[in-house]
C-alpha cells in the first residue's frame, strides 16, 4: 500500500470511532455552516447596504425594506440591527459548537486509547520485551488526542472553510469580476509553495515523535531505576541525561514553530498583497474609470471579502499541518492494532478438562531468535501430582522451559502436552486458570493488599483472601500495615520489603488454586531465613499440583520428585536428588561449591 493510500485507510478507520455521534457530528456541521453563512452576510451589510443604500439615502432600497421613502434613520437602525443580530447568532452558534466538542472529544479520545490498549494485551510477551515504555506510552497518550483533533476541530471546519472560500469567490466575480480576478492572481503561487513544503512537514513531525519517545524513555528508566540513581549518586548526571533529550525535543517543536511560521508568513504576505491591489484598483476605478460600476460601498464589501478569504487560507494552512501530525499518529497507533500475536489462539480450541496434569515434550526446539536455539530437540515427562526440579547454570534455558509450557511463547519445532492435549489447542482462558508462576521478580499492582492478592480471582470473597494470606504467611505483616488488607501498594509494591512481596506473589497464587504451579526462582531475591520461611509457604501450595520448580539454591529441590539439569539448552542429567549426587556429575559438582559456599558464610 503507497504512502497516499494508506493515510486515506487510516482516515476512514479513524472515522468509525466517531460513528455513534453522527448526529452530534451533523448539527455541528450546520452549526459551523450557519456561522459561515453569517460571515458571508456581515461584508455586505458593514458595506454596500450601510455605504451605498443607507448613507447614500437609496429610496428604493427602504421601501424594499417597507419603509417611507424618507425614513432613514428607521433604515438605519434596521442595518444596524441586522448587524448586531449577526454578530449575537455567530457568537451563539459558536458556543453550541464548542459544547458539541466538548460532548464529543473526551470520549472518542478514550475508545482509541481503549483500543491500542486493548490489542496490546492481546500481543504476545516477546512484543514488549522488544519494545520501550516510553514509545508505548507515547502511543496511547500523545497520539489519540493528536488523532482526535483532526476530525474534532479540522474536519468539520474544513468543509465550511470550503463553503466559505467558494461562496466568497462567487459573490466577488457576482459583485466584480476583474477585482475578483486581481484579489487572485497570488492564489496558484501559493498552492505550489503548499505543495513543495508539505513533504518537510511530515519530516518534522516524524522527528518530534522520535524525540518525545526517547524522552519518555529516558523519564521512564529514571523513575524505574531511582534507586539505582541515588545508590550512585548519579542525580546529576541523569539531570544533564534528561536535559539533552529534553533540549532535542525543544528543537524539533522550533522546527515546527519555524516552518509553522512561514507558513503563516506566505499566507499573510498573499493577503497583504491580494488586500493592497484591491483597493488600489478600486481606488482607481472609482476616480478615473467612472463606467466601473464601483462605488465606495461596494470597495468596502469587496475588499471586506477579500479578508475574509485570509481565514479560509490560513485554516487550509493550519489544516495540512494537522492532517500531517494526526495521520503521523494515527499510522503509529494503528501499528500496535494491527500487529499480530506470536502466540494466538486457534479458533477451533475446544474447552479443556484438567485431569491428572501431566506434561509431556516432545523434540521441543525454541530460540527468541529463529537462528539461534536456546532450547534443542527437548524431551521430557513430568507427572501429574509431581515435583520437577529444574537446575542449570545462568542462560540454560531453566526459564526458557517453564515460559514455554505457560504458553508465553510458542516452541519453533516439537510439541508440549498437558494431559495428552497440545497446548496449542487449548483455550487462553482455560489455560491461564491451570497455571500459575511465582517468579523472583515479584510486581504488585497500584491498589490495596487485598486487591492484589485476589488478582487472578476478583470474585473471591474477604476471607478467602485472607486464608490464602495465613497460608503463604503474609497475614500477620499485613495486619501490621496502617489499613490492613486495604492498605494501598504503590507501582510494584515498593513499599513493602522484598520477602513481604514475595509472600502476596504466594498468597495470590494460593488463591488461584493452579493445577500446574511454576516457581521461577522464587526466592531468590530474599534473605536465606525469609527464605525459610516462604519455604513453609511453597511446601502447601505444591502439595498435589503438578510443580516445576526452578531455585538457585540446590538444597531447597532435594525433596522434589525428580531432577533435570539443563546445559546450553539440552538435558544432560535427569533423576532424583540422590541419585544425581550418585552420579557425581554436574549437578554434584553444582551442589558441591554452593554448599561450600554457603558453609563459609555459616549459612549451611
Amino acid at each position: 500500500m503507497d504512502e497516499k493510500k494508506k493515510k486515506t485507510h487510516s482516515m476512514l478507520r479513524i472515522l468509525t470511532y466517531f460513528r455513534p455521534y453522527m448526529p452530534h457530528l451533523t448539527l455541528m456541521l450546520l452549526c459551523y455552516l450557519a456561522i459561515a453563512g453569517l460571515n458571508l452576510v456581515w461584508p455586505y451589510l458593514n458595506g454596500t447596504v450601510l455605504y451605498d443604500k443607507i448613507l447614500v439615502k437609496n429610496q428604493d432600497f427602504l421601501k424594499k425594506l417597507g419603509l417611507d421613502g424618507s425614513a432613514f434613520t428607521e433604515g438605519l437602525l434596521l442595518v444596524v440591527l441586522a448587524m448586531l443580530a449577526t454578530k449575537l447568532l455567530t457568537l451563539v452558534f459558536q458556543i453550541l459548537q464548542g459544547i458539541i466538542s466538548a460532548c464529543i472529544v473526551p470520549d472518542v479520545v478514550s475508545r482509541l486509547k481503549s483500543s491500542v490498549f486493548d490489542s496490546m494485551g492481546r500481543l504476545s510477551l516477546d512484543y514488549f520485551q522488544n519494545s520501550q515504555t516510553g514509545t508505548l506510552m507515547t502511543r496511547i497518550l500523545s497520539d489519540a488526542d493528536r488523532v482526535t483533533s483532526f476530525f474534532t476541530d479540522i474536519l468539520p471546519g474544513l468543509i465550511t472553510n470550503s463553503f466559505t472560500f467558494i461562496a466568497t469567490l462567487i459573490i466577488m466575480f457576482t459583485l466584480h469580476a476583474k477585482l475578483a480576478a486581481v484579489s487572485l492572481c497570488l492564489l496558484p503561487i501559493l498552492l505550489f509553495l503548499n505543495a513543495k513544503l508539505l513533504p518537510r512537514l511530515f519530516h518534522l513531525f516524524g522527528n518530534r515523535h522520535r524525540a518525545e519517545r526517547d524522552m519518555n524513555v529516558r523519564i521512564n528508566d529514571n523513575i524505574t531505576g531511582a534507586r539505582v540513581v541515588k545508590a550512585f549518586g548519579k542525580e546529576q548526571e541523569e539531570t544533564r541525561r534528561f536535559d539533552k533529550y529534553n533540549s532535542a525535543v525543544c528543537k524539533a517543536e522550533m522546527d515546527i514553530v519555524c516552518f509553522d511560521n512561514k507558513f503563516q508568513a506566505l499566507y499573510t504576505f498573499v493577503q497583504d498583497i491580494s488586500s493592497l491591489a484591491v483597493w488600489s484598483f478600486g481606488a482607481y476605478f472609482i476616480l478615473c474609470a467612472a463606467g466601473s460600476g464601483i462605488r465606495v460601498g461596494l470597495l468596502i464589501t469587496f475588499a471586506s471579502y477579500v479578508t475574509q478569504l485570509k481565514g479560509p487560507l490560513v485554516f487550509l494552512s493550519h489544516t495540512l499541518r494537522v492532517w500531517t501530525d494526526s495521520f503521523s499518529s494515527a499510522e503509529r497507533m494503528f501499528e500496535i492494532i494491527d500487529a499480530k500475536p506470536q502466540v494466538t489462539e486457534k479458533k477451533e480450541a475446544a474447552p479443556f478438562t484438567f485431569r491428572e496434569g501431566t506434561i509431556r515434550l516432545r523434540h521441543v526446539t525454541f530460540g527468541y531468535n529463529p537462528h539461534t536455539p536456546v532450547l534443542h530437540d527437548l524431551n521430557l515427562t513430568i507427572p501429574g501430582g509431581q515435583m520437577l526440579g529444574i537446575v542449570g547454570r545462568s542462560g540454560a534455558g531453566k526459564s526458557t522451559l517453564v515460559n514455554l509450557i505457560s504458553r508465553l511463547y510458542d516452541p519453533q519445532q516439537g510439541q508440549i502436552l498437558i494431559d495428552g492435549t497440545d497446548i496449542a489447542d487449548i483455550r487462553f482462558c482455560d489455560l491461564r486458570r491451570y497455571i500459575a508462576v511465582v517468579s523472583q521478580e515479584t510486581y504488585l499492582f497500584m491498589g490495596t493488599i487485598a486487591e492484589n492478592i485476589a488478582y487472578a480471582r476478583p470474585d473471591a470473597s474477604k476471607a478467602e483472601i485472607i486464608r490464602a494470606a495465613k497460608l503463604a504467611g503474609a497475614h500477620d505483616f499485613i495486619c501490621r500495615l496502617p489499613d490492613g488488607y486495604e492498605t494501598v501498594t504503590g507501582s510494584s509494591g515498593k513499599a513493602l520489603s522484598g520477602g513481604e512481596r514475595q509472600r502476596l506473589s504466594i498468597a495470590r497464587a494460593i488463591l488461584a488454586d493452579p493445577k500446574i504451579l511454576i516457581l521461577d526462582e522464587a526466592t531468590a531475591s530474599v534473605d536465606t531465613e525469609t527464605e525459610k520461611q516462604i519455604q513453609t509457604s511453597l511446601e502447601y501450595l505444591t502439595k498435589g499440583r503438578t510443580t516445576l520448580s526452578i531455585a538457585h539454591r540446590l538444597s531447597t529441590l532435594r525433596h522434589a520428585d525428580s531432577l533435570i539439569v539443563l546445559d546450553h539448552g539440552h538435558i544432560i542429567e535427569s533423576g532424583t536428588h540422590r541419585e544425581l549426587k550418585k552420579k557425581r556429575g554436574t549437578y554434584y559438582k553444582l551442589l558441591t561449591l554452593q554448599t561450600k559456599a554457603l558453609a563459609m558464610k555459616g549459612l549451611e
